[in-house]
């Protein structure tokens, strides 16, 4: 049997940043279809995920999936659908089995200074 958006609602585990500094909400990615998934096979609507994440105040949404996996589970336009939402999209992907490198840090702290 399928997941779904409507058999499984999106959750957004969330994360303290600190007092009165906000939340950082973690889920999987919003709208994934996998139907050859290993555990059971997704088929999510993307509309319906992103609104669960919009009625939860996200202010931006961060993607670190490379851009090979956002046309692998369908949602190679969640940026588009993340602004029409009004929603900050940003999309830092982070190479499978691996770790930031170190100019993936560099590069997050100097967008990390254009937003200051």
């Amino acid at each position: 049997m399928q997941r779904t958006s409507q058999t499984h609602p999106l959750q957004i585990a969330e994360v303290s940043v600190g007092a009165g500094l906000g939340l950082v909400g973690v889920t999987f990615a919003p709208g994934k279809k996998q139907p050859g998934a290993k555990s059971v096979p997704w088929h999510r609507d993307l509309a319906t995920d992103l609104d669960v994440v919009s009625a939860w105040n996200a202010a931006a949404v961060l993607t670190l999936v490379e851009p090979h996996e956002l046309e692998a589970l369908d949602i190679a336009d969640i940026g588009q659908q993340v602004r029409r939402r009004h929603m900050e999209w940003h999309h830092w992907p982070i190479a499978d089995v691996s770790v930031p490198s170190a100019s993936f840090e560099t590069t997050w702290k100097s967008r990390e200074d254009q937003t200051s």
